[in-house]
């Protein structure tokens, strides 16, 4: 596998991309203003309006002279999943449904090792397309999918469940029933699709959660921290109840009794939500769900006058910080181990097809970035 290496534009381009499609800005009819961009992805104003002009050229945007670049939803709903099928020369198909496969998430590298281990068997693998959030587009676009994967004859389909919308339980559910229906077993990837303390009849490979919010937690309270929120967001799969867990026990394991009000869910782009948490709660340290939820943190708190890590410690997961430059303290997620064991329990669902379901977690690795490290001369 060849990999080009991505220029600042393309990444800022793809993100942008992403967000627009997950409807990220849901509440907004336009795209932060340029200086805030400029500063949430560390670039220049003329590499951000590179990135703006393919935006513009795929429809997404437009811009006005005066009022900054609004999203055109008419557009970003009607880019619905596209089918790619090629010619397997009678290999086995396997297909994938991974909303977030955007630069700024985990997935892309878990689906390339998927592909890649897939390939040894001497079969191959597809992927729907990308998936507008937005009700009716969703349910549209996922009975494709499946339907499509039914027509084809996949033997199976590796599925992270869907989140940030409200949507997201209706539409993971369709999908796993219609899958089953139709004899496709099924391998969920980071999540399952029921809540806490449930578990589905599928297997599940992912990060230990729990362990890794008890790793990063444990980690910022050995600086001394005294206070920290934890950040979910909106709409998330219930492995943020796993990481809550681990948050949790880390604090009482420091004597500190975790109070309910210091979990909160909001998007922390928010300048005004942000500036609320710091005057009601007065953490010393935020922990938030992913690291595209720090970068968006961390710029909140720069335009509120706080600086990271001399005021006020952060810390997240999956390692995704250096996408935007940022030396983010972390849970770096097993990518590649997670997509070899999710092919390895694809064939052993194969070959036992009525055996009870597996769970199998991973665990991830901390890695100590200037977010947590308060003697830093640097701030981000």
């Amino acid at each position: 596998m060849v990999m080009k290496k991505t220029l600042k534009f393309e990444f800022i381009y793809e993100d942008l991309k992403e967000r627009i499609l997950m409807n990220e800005f849901e509440d907004s009819e336009k795209l932060p203003a340029e200086n805030i961009l400029t500063e949430t992805y560390k670039c220049s104003r003329p590499t951000l309006q590179k990135a703006l002009r393919m935006l513009i050229k795929d429809n997404l945007v437009s811009t006005r002279q005066g009022s900054g670049t609004f999203i055109n939803r008419n557009s970003y709903i009607e880019a619905a999943a596209s089918k790619t099928i090629q010619d397997v020369n009678g290999q086995s198909l396997y297909g994938l449904i991974f909303p977030n496969l955007g630069p700024g998430f985990i997935f892309k590298t878990i689906t390339d090792s998927i592909a890649q281990t897939i390939s040894h068997l001497n079969a191959s693998l597809i992927w729907g397309g990308y998936i507008s959030p937005t009700g009716n587009a969703l349910q549209q676009q996922i009975r494709n999918i499946c339907q499509n994967y039914i027509d084809l004859g996949v033997k199976g389909v590796f599925f992270s469940p869907f989140e940030y919308t409200e949507f997201a339980t209706d539409a993971n559910h369709y999908i796993a029933d219609t899958l089953s229906r139709a004899g496709i077993p099924i391998i969920l990837v980071d999540a399952d699709i029921v809540s806490f303390p449930e578990r589905s009849r599928y297997d599940l490979v992912s990060l230990d959660h729990m362990h890794a919010g008890y790793t990063i937690a444990s980690h910022m309270l050995s600086k001394g921290l005294k206070k920290i929120v934890f950040i979910n967001l909106p709409y998330s799969k219930d492995s943020w109840k796993y990481r809550l867990m681990g948050f949790h026990e880390a604090m009482l394991d420091y004597g500190i009794s975790p109070q309910q009000e210091w979990f909160i869910s909001q998007k922390p782009e928010h300048v005004d939500e942000v500036a609320d948490i710091l005057r009601v709660h007065n953490p010393d340290g935020i922990v938030t769900l992913i690291d595209r939820a720090a970068v968006s943190l961390i710029a909140s708190l720069k335009q509120l006058g706080i600086s990271v890590p001399q005021d006020m410690l952060v810390g997240s997961f999956d390692d995704l910080g250096h996408l935007f430059d940022m030396s983010i303290s972390t849970i770096r997620q097993p990518l590649e181990e997670i997509g070899r064991v999710a092919v390895k329990m694809m064939v052993e669902r194969e070959q036992n097809p009525f055996s009870q379901p597996k769970t199998l977690l991973l665990k991830g690795t901390l890695v100590k970035g200037i977010s947590t490290n308060p003697e830093a001369t640097d701030s981000l």
